[in-house]
C-alpha cells in the first residue's frame, strides 16, 4: 500500500503492466496520478474509471480574441462525508474526468499511444453506457 503521489518512481523502475482500476476518480490530483503511472509503465497501463459527461467548446483565455478549445473536463465530486471507507478519497474532494479529457491527459503525460477499450456486450451497465471506461496507454 502506498500513496501514489508519494511514490519515488526513479527508485521503483518500470513495470510491464500498470493497473489503475477504480482509482483516479477518487483523487484531488488525477493528472499527477496518471503522470506517475506513465513514469512507472514499461509497456501498458490500464485505467478503469468513472467518467463524467463531456463538454465541448471554446473558452475566452484572457480576452474574447484569444480562445482555447476545451480538451475535456473534470467533474467535482464530493466524498468529504465518505472518507471513512478505503474505497473513498483520503481528502474527499474528487475530480472525475470526461472520456475525452482522460484520453488527452494520457497522451500529454507521456504515453505513446492511447486507446479506449470497447466493452463487451455483456459488460456492466456503466461500461456499456459510457459512464465508466477502460483505457490503455502504451509505451513503445
Amino acid at each position: 500500500h502506498s500513496d501514489i503521489h508519494a511514490l519515488d518512481t526513479d527508485s521503483m523502475g518500470r513495470f510491464d503492466i500498470v493497473l489503475m482500476l477504480g482509482l483516479i476518480y477518487h483523487l484531488e490530483n488525477p493528472i499527477g496520478a496518471i503522470r506517475t503511472a506513465a513514469a512507472l509503465t514499461g509497456k501498458v497501463c490500464l485505467i478503469e474509471t468513472q467518467v463524467v459527461p463531456g463538454m465541448t467548446g471554446n473558452v475566452d483565455w484572457g480576452n474574447y480574441r484569444f480562445v482555447k478549445p476545451l480538451k475535456g473536463v473534470f467533474g467535482l465530486i464530493d466524498e468529504t462525508d465518505e472518507t471513512h471507507g478505503p474505497e473513498a478519497s483520503t481528502l474527499g474532494i474528487c475530480l472525475a474526468p470526461s472520456t475525452e479529457g482522460l484520453l488527452w491527459v494520457m497522451q500529454k503525460v507521456g504515453f505513446d499511444r492511447v486507446e479506449l477499450i470497447p466493452p463487451p456486450e455483456d459488460a456492466y451497465e456503466q461500461h456499456r453506457f459510457g459512464k465508466r471506461v477502460m483505457v490503455a496507454g502504451y509505451r513503445d
